[in-house]
């Protein structure tokens, strides 16, 4: 367990493999920037009461495109009324590469060096879920990675895959979300 007291490492993973929101039922939503070499934003994480312990903060790490930290990147960010203000990556390795504290009443916006996807709405204003997560006590792990981006026409197939294959597909990629989800309860989490 790292020292931010969830596992934002085999999040990492997962994020990098199956880019996705995990907090929309929290009011967490990404602007896609649509350039060539951009900063997307692969993951976001609500902390589980039990990892939460009753901070909140937004975590952040930014990974280059093989999936490693990348900290020469600056996080851009404001909450909403703010100028924007600048954050460099400096944390340790244990622990994510920067945070930020989200006061009562803060709906915070992020991005990353200027050229990067939009994730807002970052609010501690969620109702108890228990102890180690109650109201103005939320937070979140983000996670942004250099990628390329734009629109990517895949060359068409030859032949159509037949619905044996799309279903054999479909089936190895739910294992491994199984897979992972299994090591993330094993974990106690």
């Amino acid at each position: 367990m790292s020292l931010a007291g969830f596992d934002f490492q085999g999040l990492n993973k997962v994020f990098v493999d199956f880019p996705h929101n995990q907090a929309t039922n929290y009011g967490i939503w990404i602007v896609k920037l649509n350039r060539a070499l951009v900063y997307q934003c692969i993951g976001v994480y609500h902390l589980k009461p039990e990892e939460n312990r009753g901070r909140h903060h937004i975590f952040i790490d930014v990974l280059d495109e093989e999936g490693r930290r990348y900290k020469e990147a600056s996080i851009l960010w404001r909450w909403v009324g703010s100028a924007w203000h600048t954050l460099r990556l400096t944390k340790p390795d244990n622990e994510p590469a920067a945070d930020i504290p989200l006061s009562k009443g803060m709906v915070v916006t992020l991005q990353v060096n200027g050229l990067s996807d939009t994730a807002s709405g970052f609010t501690s204003s969620w109702p108890d879920e228990g102890p180690g997560n109650t109201l103005y006590h939320h937070s979140f792990y983000v996670v942004f990675q250099r990628r390329r981006s734009g629109v990517v026409v895949p060359d068409p197939p030859t032949e159509p895959k037949s619905l044996e294959e799309r279903l054999a597909d479909l089936d190895k990629r739910m294992r491994e979300i199984e897979r992972w989800r299994a090591s993330m309860e094993g974990d106690g989490r």
